[in-house]
């Protein structure tokens, strides 16, 4: 015995204010659930990046990490940078 699915179609209508507001919503939720996912066991550097993908800001990061922004900058920039500025300060 086979059971085929059914598919099933469904036509939404949205006003422009009103599929902003929608999008707006599902950005925030996708946040929220980004924040949920981190691992404990990763290092701050790890941490501000998995949340900059979810297009968090470096203040929210700062806010959800409990450090400051600065520290967030710092953890954002590439290695190839730190290392140059590391280099420029040794100088």
């Amino acid at each position: 015995m086979s059971i085929k699915g059914k598919e099933n179609a469904v036509a939404v209508t949205f006003v422009g204010s009103q599929f902003k507001s929608l999008i707006e919503a599902v950005e925030k939720l996708a946040k929220a659930v980004a924040v949920t996912q981190i691992k404990e066991n990763q290092n701050t550097e790890q941490k501000a990046r998995f949340l900059r993908v979810f297009g968090m800001t470096e203040y929210e990061i700062a806010n959800i990490l409990g450090i400051t922004q600065p520290a967030v900058a710092q953890a954002l920039k590439s290695k190839k940078k730190r290392q140059k500025v590391k280099k420029e300060i040794s100088k």
